[in-house]
């Protein structure tokens, strides 16, 4: 069967979510992915996968001190919650809403959020970075490691820059050099 084409909406979704998982994202980037989402909203706002794009990105620049407006905060919290209502079966909808919770990954809901999702997309990327940081700041290291493995198997074409900063940054901390100069 033929493959339908991307909507000109989801491929601006598209266009942020790369610009945040670039390891080197900037202010700058950050605002252009949030000006990228309501663009891409104003064309199709009956998108879950556009409105969880938008979700990630508020989070974005909000934790990182962006915009700590509570206007923000309360986006975050409406943009995961329409991605959520939307697609209830949709990863990238939960992942916005467990990345809504908190940044820090300190709530047990959101650990275990993260957790049920990668059960239900094993390998997606997104999942798993967020899953490291979580049992991480846990210090649930043989989770990290189980995690860590699994990314290592999976192919490196398609990975993303930021998962590839993850494992590279991983194995520097542990003085593996040469391999994480290989990636």
């Amino acid at each position: 069967p033929a493959v339908a084409p991307v909507s000109e909406a989801r491929k601006l979704a598209q266009q942020a979510l790369q610009l945040l998982e670039d390891p080197n994202f900037t202010r700058e980037s950050s605002w252009l992915a949030d000006e990228l989402c309501q663009r891409a909203l104003a064309l199709d706002a009956g998108d879950a996968e556009i409105w969880a794009t938008a979700a990630l990105v508020s989070v974005n620049l909000y934790w990182n001190t962006y915009d700590t407006s509570a206007a923000r905060r309360e986006k975050i919290s409406s943009q995961a919650a329409r991605a959520s209502q939307l697609n209830p079966a949709s990863v990238r909808a939960a992942l916005a809403v467990a990345r809504s919770l908190d940044n820090d990954y300190d709530q047990p809901e959101t650990l275990e959020m993260l957790r049920e999702l990668h059960r239900r997309a094993p390998e997606d990327q997104h999942v798993i970075f967020h899953l490291i940081r979580a049992e991480g700041r846990r210090q649930n290291e043989a989770a990290v490691q189980t995690l860590l493995l699994k990314l290592r198997a999976l192919p490196r074409t398609g990975m993303l820059p930021l998962t590839l900063w993850c494992l590279e940054l991983r194995l520097r901390n542990e003085g593996r050099f040469a391999e994480a100069t290989a990636i």
